[in-house]
């Protein structure tokens, strides 16, 4: 049996049960792990990070240490 790996995963925000938002999604095309907000997403105005991770549109490259626990 072989397993594809995951090449994009889908991110949500959900604050309460029942209640979610899509926030982007994740992509890791090869070595590298990407983001890209959703346009419903940035047009309501909500940030997740806005240190790391400024509201605006395009692709976001992470760097590692963004996604060390």
């Amino acid at each position: 049996m072989s397993i594809e790996p995951i090449r994009q995963l889908n991110v949500y925000y959900e604050p309460r049960s029942g209640v979610r938002t899509r926030v982007g999604r994740l992509a890791r095309p090869g070595h590298e792990i990407l983001f890209e907000y959703d346009a419903d997403f940035l047009a309501r105005g909500s940030e997740l990070s806005p240190f790391r991770l400024r509201k605006a549109t395009g692709v976001f490259t992470g760097r590692p240490e963004r996604f060390e626990g």
